[in-house]
């Protein structure tokens, strides 16, 4: 099967703008079930300016909303290969779009502006009021995020990204929780 998202940034090597994740990929754990291996990569912590981190009705992750006075905290990744992105815009399916942005991070001591990619929030996502708590989900809901993240990578290269929804998402969730709920360990297909 052809890359899932390979034209959405063909003629562009992934490593040549970092990714800026805010939400679950900031998780070193989470990032390894995804790309199978991620001890390549580089990352610094960052801030996305106008814009605040919320939850998303009946999920365990984030999406970022307009907030002119706010800003996310997250991780500026690189060294991302063109198959980590890949496989970064699969587990992320059709619910996310990946687009350019600008994130502050320390350069030497010193603040500087930077172009970047992350992933914002398809139509297909509801935010809720709440703000979503890094170290809340840390706590709380990792467990479920990775068994989440493990029955999804597992279709990886079966199915495409944008059949990640509906029926297909709802069996994923509901046998990651019984997985959890039994003790399952997590099965990572790389």
């Amino acid at each position: 099967m052809t890359p899932s998202f390979a034209i959405q940034h063909a003629g562009q090597a992934a490593q040549d703008e970092p990714l800026f994740v805010f939400g679950s990929l900031m998780d070193m754990d989470l990032l390894a079930v995804v790309l199978g291996d991620c001890q390549h990569l580089r990352h610094a912590a960052a801030v996305l300016p106008g814009y605040r981190r919320c939850c998303v009705e009946d999920e365990v992750f984030p999406i970022v909303v307009q907030d002119d006075i706010s800003t996310v905290d997250g991780l500026l990744v690189h060294g991302l290969t063109d198959r980590d992105l890949d496989r970064i815009l699969f587990f992320e399916g059709p619910a996310y779009a990946l687009l350019p942005c600008e994130v502050d991070h320390l350069d030497s001591d010193r603040r500087r502006r930077t172009p970047a990619r992350a992933f914002f929030a398809t139509a297909l996502l509801s935010p809720r009021s709440q703000s979503w708590d890094y170290a809340y989900w840390q706590a709380q809901e990792k467990p479920l995020a990775l068994h989440i993240a493990a029955e999804t990578m597992a279709l990886y290269g079966s199915v495409a990204a944008d059949e990640l929804s509906g029926a297909l998402w709802d069996g994923i969730k509901a046998r990651a929780v019984a997985r959890l709920s039994t003790g399952e360990g997590i099965r990572c297909a790389a």
